[in-house]
């Protein structure tokens, strides 16, 4: 699941033409190779927008909107891979949002592999001095002792 990332920009759903006049179209050959091998769904949409409820919807397949806030799948939620691994299909889930094996959250559970990629949203993973001045944010009635 990519979220945000358009049909009309990539090539395999439109044939490589253009999706504005004047822009030239964009141009995912790893994506159409892989959809290539792959089955395609031309129609689906999610049913709930927010990170989590979308991805529990899509992993489970149950209704998430009004219902499910943003929590954690729960001990009797069954996910895609809970239903795939058992019947010998190996199950991967590559990310870059760190939602999905938060502590607690469990969106990861039965996968036979998991690869977080680093560095989005406050994953701090590479260290660096600070761009702001820090003293500028602090009280002056702060006592470091």
């Amino acid at each position: 699941m990519i979220d945000t990332l358009r049909q009309d920009h990539v090539s395999h759903y439109h044939g490589a033409r253009p999706a504005f006049d004047g822009i030239a179209a964009c141009r995912t050959p790893n994506i159409d190779k892989f959809a290539a091998e792959s089955v395609v769904f031309e129609n689906m949409y999610p049913e709930a927008l927010p990170t989590i409820p979308a991805r529990a919807g899509l992993m489970t397949g149950t209704r998430t909107l009004v219902s499910r806030p943003w929590q954690p799948l729960t001990d009797t939620d069954i996910s895609i891979s809970e239903i795939l691994g058992p019947n010998g299909y190996v199950c991967g889930i590559v990310s870059d949002t760190y939602h999905y094996r938060a502590p607690n959250i469990n969106y990861h559970r039965a996968f036979h592999y998991y690869e977080w990629v680093r560095g989005q949203e406050y994953d701090l993973w590479r260290s660096h001095p600070p761009a702001l001045d820090l003293d500028n944010y602090v009280n002056s009635n702060y006592n470091d002792e």
